[in-house]
């Protein structure tokens, strides 16, 4: 049975491949009045959406930790580790002390104040992070 890193190296391989699919043209031609067309125009393009969120993924465990720290407000309200501010849309990991694990999430505007969008919650003040490069 193959370890994490090596199940990555093989992710890392894939990327590859799933990056030639971003020279295709999404607009391919089809006959409209044919269903079965429509179908697999439907299925292709779908497919080809998964396949580039797929990449996105692959690319971002090959992302090394720009740095990590605890969030702090600096003085535009904003939050910052480590001097990078942190605006609406960075992924950040969080440190879960419940489950002894890193977790990924998104720094979002919302409830009036920042907070992660997943974990549902503006209580971020002091919370461990990572930010990739």
């Amino acid at each position: 049975m193959k370890n994490v890193f090596e199940v990555k190296a093989d992710l890392q391989s894939l990327r590859y491949h799933l990056g030639k699919l971003d020279d295709l043209d999404h607009n391919f031609k089809y006959n409209y009045d044919d269903p079965d067309e429509k179908f697999l125009a439907r299925k292709v393009n779908r497919c080809l959406a998964m396949a580039m969120e797929l990449e996105g993924e692959i690319t971002s465990l090959t992302r090394g930790i720009l740095t990590s720290g605890n969030l702090v407000r600096n003085m535009s309200g904003r939050y910052e580790v480590d001097g990078i501010e942190l605006t609406s849309g960075r992924v950040i990991e969080y440190w879960d002390r419940k489950y002894n694990e890193w977790l990924e999430d998104r720094i979002e505007h919302f409830n009036n104040d920042y907070g992660l969008i997943y974990k549902k919650t503006n209580d971020i003040d002091g919370l461990r992070v990572r930010i990739r490069n």
